[in-house]
C-alpha cells in the first residue's frame, strides 16, 4: 500500500510508454524510481513514489509522486531512465470507487462522458483501419486489371484508344480499373474526411495531428492518379504516395489503441502547461 507523505507536497502523475513491460521489469522500474527519489530526497528535494500501474492493453505504464514541483519528479524520471510521455498535476480525493447519480450507486467507468469518448476512440480506430484497408484493395484491384488485360493481348485482343474509349469490358479483369477508380476517388476521401471529423471527439494525444495527415496523403494520390495519365512519372509517385498513406493510416489506428502520441525530444516541453 502506498504511504501518505506530507500534505502539503503536490501529486504528479507520469505517464509513459513501455511495450513489452511485465511484471517483473514493473517491480525492478519502480524499485529504481524509488531509490533515484530516496537520493533526490536525501538532497533536501522531497519526492516520493507513492504508486505504480501498468494498463497491459495500452502498452502504457503510470506512476504517482509527491513532490514539491514538477522539475523534481522530472528529474527522478530521467536518473532512473524513465522516457515519460508528460507529467501532470494530480488531485487527490478521498472519494470512494463509486459514485452515486438520483440515489444510485454507478461504477465510475459508466459515466456517459467516458463511455462517449472509449467509444469514438474505437470509431477512430476502425476508420483508420479502413483507410488502411482500402489502400490495399485499390492496389488489389489495379494487378488485377492489369494481369487481365495482359492476359486479354496475349490472346489476341488489340488495345487501342477506342477500346479505351469506348469504356467497354472487354475481358472480364477491367473491372478492377473500375474499383481502382470508384474506391481511389470517392470512398477512401470520405472516410479519411470522416476519420478527421472523429479526431476532434476522441481525446487521444496526436491523432488530429494524424487524421489531418491521412486526409492530405489522400488529396495528393488523388491528384497524382488523375495527373499520372499526361506524366506518367507521377504514377511512380502515386504508388509511392499509397505506401505512405497506408503506413499513416495504420499508425493512426494503432495510436488509438495506445492512446498516447511519441514521446516529446524536449525535457522541458514535457512539463509545460496545457492550456
Amino acid at each position: 500500500m502506498p504511504h501518505r507523505p506530507p500534505p502539503s507536497l503536490s501529486r504528479y502523475l507520469v505517464e509513459w510508454y513501455r511495450p513489452g513491460l511485465t511484471d517483473e521489469l514493473l517491480r525492478e522500474t519502480a524499485h529504481k524510481i524509488g531509490c533515484c527519489a530516496g537520493e533526490l530526497s536525501a538532497e533536501g528535494r522531497t519526492v516520493d513514489l507513492l504508486l505504480t500501474l501498468f494498463v497491459p492493453e495500452d502498452e502504457v505504464a503510470f506512476c504517482l509522486f509527491a513532490a514539491g514541483s514538477p522539475a523534481s519528479v522530472a528529474q527522478v524520471c530521467r536518473q532512473a531512465e524513465i522516457p515519460f510521455h508528460r507529467i501532470a498535476e494530480a488531485i487527490e480525493s478521498a472519494a470512494t470507487g463509486r459514485c452515486v447519480e438520483n440515489g444510485d450507486a454507478m461504477d465510475p467507468l459508466d459515466q456517459p462522458h467516458l463511455k462517449g469518448e472509449n467509444h469514438m476512440k474505437a470509431v477512430y480506430k476502425i476508420l483508420a483501419i479502413v483507410v488502411a484497408a482500402q489502400v490495399v484493395l485499390q492496389s488489389m484491384a489495379m494487378v488485377y486489371a492489369v494481369a487481365g488485360q495482359g492476359k486479354w493481348v496475349l490472346e489476341g485482343g488489340v488495345l487501342d484508344a477506342a477500346v479505351i474509349e469506348s469504356r467497354a469490358f472487354v475481358f472480364p479483369e477491367v473491372l478492377g480499373y473500375a474499383v481502382h477508380g470508384m474506391v481511389g476517388t470517392m470512398i477512401i476521401p470520405l472516410t479519411a474526411l470522416i476519420l478527421l471529423i472523429s479526431s476532434f471527439f476522441t481525446k487521444v494525444p496526436g491523432a488530429v495531428k494524424w487524421a489531418a495527415l491521412v486526409l492530405l496523403l489522400v488529396a495528393a494520390q488523388v491528384t497524382l492518379g488523375f495527373l499520372g495519365h499526361d506524366i506518367p512519372a507521377l504514377g511512380a509517385l502515386h504508388g509511392f504516395n499509397a505506401l505512405l498513406l497506408f503506413s499513416a493510416a495504420i499508425y493512426a489506428a494503432r495510436l488509438a489503441r495506445n492512446g498516447v502520441a511519441s514521446q516529446t525530444a524536449d525535457p522541458d516541453a514535457r512539463l509545460a502547461p496545457r492550456t
